[in-house]
């Protein structure tokens, strides 16, 4: 079940980001100007999305294009697979080395298979950059859903010159 708040004020509104980001298995929050319609027809400045998100590097060691988007295989620095990627239309080679934005890092600690949840490939980094290690993969689980990206909201300017 979702559930809704009606803000009037910034203060109001990071509470409520914060709040519903917070939430287990959240994916983030959703913001929308109260008398503002769903778009149809694409985006628009009167709703926002705020997803919670952790950033690992992670190596390609395997490969799958379907129609015109690609789904990698990856692994963490030492080689330890992690999983697969979204569909995305970055292109990388196997040994690539890609910046994916995931929801949540999820460790089993009897396998110690290391998984991700909504893994997002962000970006093709050079080759070179320090890949995440198990270690840095294992403390980003312990911290569950992030909320980083509220902090980022409260930075930036709203579309009618309010600052969230």
């Amino acid at each position: 079940m979702v559930k809704s708040e009606i803000v009037k004020n910034k203060e109001e509104l990071v509470r409520a980001i914060k709040r519903a980001a917070g939430e287990k298995w959240s994916e983030g929050a959703m913001v929308k100007v109260v008398t503002a319609d769903y778009p149809l027809t694409g985006r628009t400045a009167q709703w926002a999305k705020f997803k919670n998100f952790k950033e690992l590097r992670v190596k390609v060691i395997g490969r799958e294009k379907k129609d015109s988007v690609w789904i990698y295989e990856c692994a963490l620095a030492g080689g330890k697979r992690i999983g697969r990627t979204y569909a995305t239309k970055v292109e990388a080679e196997e040994g690539d080395i890609l910046e994916v934005r995931v929801a949540e890092v999820m460790v089993d600690e009897e396998s110690g298979e290391i998984t991700w949840d909504n893994p997002i490939v962000h970006s093709l980094k050079p080759r070179g950059t320090a890949l995440t290690t198990v270690e840095e993969a294992k403390a980003l689980s312990r911290l569950g859903r992030t909320r980083r990206v509220v902090r980022r909201a409260e930075e930036e300017e709203g579309e009618f010159g309010n600052k969230f």
